[in-house]
């Protein structure tokens, strides 16, 4: 996968630019072109459907979890295993994830209306991580919504998740499209 991060984002900064990066793959990709319905799972419009409401969900995500108790900080090293263990696990689509029901993209509008709305959503994450700190986030985890991943992850963490799973759906935009030559 040629946009993902090789290098680990050690800094805040260098998570919001994970995500970015991850942004800015995706959406070339999936403006490069008209809309994919296939036969059976989720056109172009309805995977990115999909990603904008997986980012509103994690901004309220980020707003409740700074307001629970805060766990101990996670070290670097834990920070370092648990971002080298998501950008593997998350981009390797041969394992097989059922979004959840709160995440499903149902009546997911148009394709340059979906492009919309992660614009809109992207920015006001992009706002609301501006006004934390690494450490803030470091103190924070939480379990993944899908129980049998059996995941927690850190504040940190997350971050990456959304730009890692940004990548794994920029894979298969991309299968969409060749699959429809």
């Amino acid at each position: 996968m040629s946009a993902t991060a090789i290098i680990f984002p050690a800094t805040l900064e260098q998570r919001i630019n994970e995500l970015n990066t991850a942004r800015e793959a995706l959406l070339k990709e999936a403006t490069s072109g008209s809309d994919i319905k296939p036969a059976t799972g989720w056109s172009i419009s309805e995977i990115l459907f999909h990603l904008h409401i997986v980012e509103k969900s994690f901004i309220l995500l980020m707003q409740a979890l700074m307001k629970s108790p805060k766990v101990e900080k996670k070290p670097d090293e834990y920070l370092r295993t648990e971002w080298q263990f998501i950008s593997q696990f998350v981009t390797n689509r041969s394992t097989k994830i059922e979004a959840p029901d709160m995440v499903q993209p149902i009546n997911a509008p148009s394709l340059d209306e979906v492009i919309n709305l992660l614009s809109e959503s992207h920015t006001t994450l992009l706002e609301y991580l501006n006004k934390l700190t690494l450490e803030d986030l470091s103190c924070l985890e939480m379990e993944h919504p899908v129980k049998e991943l059996g995941l927690t992850i850190s504040g940190p963490g997350w971050i990456s998740f959304v730009a890692q799973h940004e990548l794994r759906h920029l894979e298969q935009i991309k299968e969409l499209k060749q699959n429809s030559k």
